[in-house]
């Protein structure tokens, strides 16, 4: 699978990650190995100039220890080695833009912020009540 053939596919309008594993599957099964692993990967697109929505908001920068606006990008790949090579094949099979739509404001500050509803990082500083009150009058 070459490489314009997979940029070809993310910038059609409709593509989404069931469609990328069903192009990627036949070319994994080929390749499929008892050591091969998946490897998850988030990417920041730095956004400082744009205006703040669900899709373009803050997110933790790992690398540099402090939040940044933009988009952040989950992936997955699959990566093998390649029979009698000492290269490995790395295939993507989902992506996904982390989507903050859930509103909501800290109980000290009430400073608004932006959370996706599927996360690992529990709200702090934020009662239910309040971040329902606040998000309906949103």
């Amino acid at each position: 699978m070459s490489h314009d053939r997979v940029t070809r596919f993310l910038s059609g309008q409709d593509s989404n990650s069931k469609k990328l594993w069903l192009e990627v599957k036949p070319f994994i099964r080929q390749y499929e190995s008892s050591e091969a692993c998946l490897v998850f990967d988030n990417t920041l697109i730095g956004k400082p100039y744009m205006d703040e929505n669900e899709m373009i908001c803050r997110h933790w920068n790992h690398g540099k220890g402090s939040h940044i606006e933009g988009i952040n990008i989950l992936s997955a790949f699959y990566v093998s080695p390649l029979p009698d090579s000492d290269e490995s094949l790395r295939i993507p099979l989902a992506y996904e833009a982390v989507k903050k739509t859930v509103v909501f404001s800290e109980i000290k500050t009430l400073k608004q912020k932006r959370q996706s509803p599927v996360t690992r990082i529990p709200r702090r500083n934020c009662s239910t009540n309040e971040q329902k009150r606040y998000t309906a009058e949103r």
